[in-house]
């Protein structure tokens, strides 16, 4: 349900369009070279009022991609099979991430030299974790219930595994053209002993 903008609190509302102008300002000159400067202009509020909402460059790229991260997840979880067998379920829910960075929109934004300058920033961001950890929440739930979810790591171990591996497949590569089930088997592979007990 859409909030009533006469309602919305002016400070989110600021916020908000301070990072939909971020969004333009990346598509536009990219992550590195956007400037405070460019993202006031183009939100229509002083570079004071930027920095009142976030302290560094860095804080503003990493919340921006806190929303983007947490925009593909909930649009990608909501397509997610459950009853998949349990190597699959963990393939199918990594690849569905995956073909969403590279296919969407702001693909270009996932480019090795973009993406891996926001990890960097993002190091030591607590939130996209939780985000990826909500994402996965679901088929962890599922792999318990069926008893074959490992017990002799946390998922918080589990969730950190495959999210170097997401970020690392996401900004080494593009789309790939090989076909779909390739890609699957080897995410089978690289993913199940991770996440699924041995036997």
């Amino acid at each position: 349900m859409a909030t009533d903008p006469s309602t919305q609190d002016p400070a989110a509302s600021t916020r908000d369009e301070i990072l939909r102008a971020t969004m333009a300002c990346f598509e536009r000159y990219g992550r590195r070279k956007t400037t405070m400067e460019d993202i006031a202009r183009a939100s229509g509020v002083s570079r004071k009022t930027v920095y009142r909402h976030f302290a560094s460059k860095d804080e503003l790229i990493t919340a921006f991609s806190d929303q983007e991260t947490l925009r593909v997840c909930t649009t990608t979880q909501a397509q997610l099979d459950l009853s998949l067998p349990a190597a699959e379920l963990i393939a199918d829910a990594e690849w569905r991430l995956l073909r969403a960075g590279w296919d969407g929109p702001r693909a270009h934004l996932n480019q090795e030299d973009e993406l891996g300058y926001t990890m960097r920033i993002m190091e030591h961001s607590g939130r996209r974790a939780e985000i990826i950890a909500e994402y996965w929440a679901p088929v962890f739930d599922q792999l318990e219930r069926a008893g074959v979810l490992r017990t002799d790591v946390s998922r918080e171990e589990m969730t950190a595994w495959i999210l170097l591996i997401h970020t690392a497949l996401l900004t080494s590569t593009t789309a790939p053209a090989v076909p779909d089930e390739i890609h699957l088997r080897r995410l089978r592979l690289l993913l199940a002993p991770a996440v699924l007990k041995s036997g």
